[in-house]
């Protein structure tokens, strides 16, 4: 096969990058042999013509494309964060790679945080507000409990339509006919398990299981109050907790 001459080369190039190098300084030896080649921005740099004809160019340039798309990267996902946490947190120090590399957001009362946009996408937020916010509504809850003097009621419900089937766990004063009437719940559903008790230790309980069913979260297609609350099943160990908790319930109540 010939051998392209210089000038055959500069064509060549020319065609895939357009005016935007200078080939003055150029000597053509061999496809994977470098040559200089002149940036009108950032001066000479050596490059193999191989490379030159699959679109490389000037690292510098280069760099420069990427911290372009880098900021618009990182403006683009700090207008979906506010799209979700309003002006909750600050985003000055966000620099985003991808959506599970850790950046830095600011909570305006305790300061610091890193998570996943990932996370923060899906509404997470600062730790310490959350803790602070649980401990204000199990004791709010605990309050509303004593006023309407009602016991609470963790219930476990198993929801259906033609095209799902899914779990619910949750907790209530009331009773479920009045927590899920037609007009709350878009499902049928049926009663798995249900545990009256104490308030705090009912509003616990949801807590725990909560945690222990994180990996079976599911997210029904028609949306209700209560329905960040549903997954896809609920492992054996967990009904058998369930179980027995009721059956304490049901013994102390008799003594």
């Amino acid at each position: 096969m010939r051998k392209l001459t210089t000038d055959e080369f500069i064509k060549k190039a020319t065609a895939k990058h357009g005016l935007k190098y200078d080939y003055s300084k150029a000597e053509y030896i061999g496809s994977h042999k470098k040559l200089e080649v002149i940036c009108s921005d950032h001066g000479s740099f050596f490059i193999a013509p191989s490379n030159h004809y699959a679109g490389k160019g000037c690292a510098k340039c280069a760099t420069v494309i990427n911290k372009d798309r880098l900021r618009f990267s990182t403006e683009n996902i700090i207008t979906q964060f506010k799209e979700i946490h309003k002006d909750k947190y600050g985003y000055s120090k966000v620099e985003y790679v991808n959506i599970d590399a850790p950046v830095i957001i600011t909570c305006r009362k305790h300061g610091d945080f890193m998570q996943t946009p990932a996370k923060h996408k899906l509404g997470r937020g600062c730790v310490k507000c959350h803790f602070e916010y649980n401990t204000f509504k199990r004791e709010s809850y605990i309050k509303l409990s004593q006023e309407k003097n009602k016991r609470a009621k963790l219930y476990l419900i198993k929801c259906n339509s033609e095209d799902e089937s899914f779990y619910k766990v949750g907790i209530t004063l009331n009773s479920l006919e009045i927590r899920f009437d037609s007009h709350k719940l878009p499902y049928g559903y049926e009663v798995v398990q249900l545990v009256d008790g104490d308030t705090g230790l009912i509003y616990d309980m949801e807590k725990q299981i909560h945690s222990l069913l994180k990996n079976f979260k599911y997210h029904p297609l028609k949306p209700f109050k209560g329905d960040g609350e549903c997954f896809t099943e609920v492992p054996r160990k967990i009904l058998e907790l369930l179980e027995s908790f009721s059956a304490l319930e049901q013994n102390q109540l008799i003594v």
